[in-house]
């Protein structure tokens, strides 16, 4: 799931792989995403990927 929802972001945000990789890290979006695998398997990776941003703007970033 995190490999699929990384290739997503760097589609939607059309950055680099490292940059991508940089902003997963910096937000701890990896984790984000197995404590929340529960809810994430059972809906589409757009909208994994919407609320994964919504996550990240929570915590300071800003597009």
């Amino acid at each position: 799931m995190t490999i699929r929802l990384f290739v997503e972001a760097k589609k939607r945000w059309a950055i680099s792989m490292r940059e991508c990789a940089e902003l997963f890290d910096r937000y701890g979006i990896d984790e984000y995403i197995a404590s929340c695998y529960g809810l994430f398997h059972m809906q589409g990776d757009l909208a994994t990927l919407d609320d994964i941003e919504e996550y990240m703007a929570a915590r300071g970033y800003v597009a």
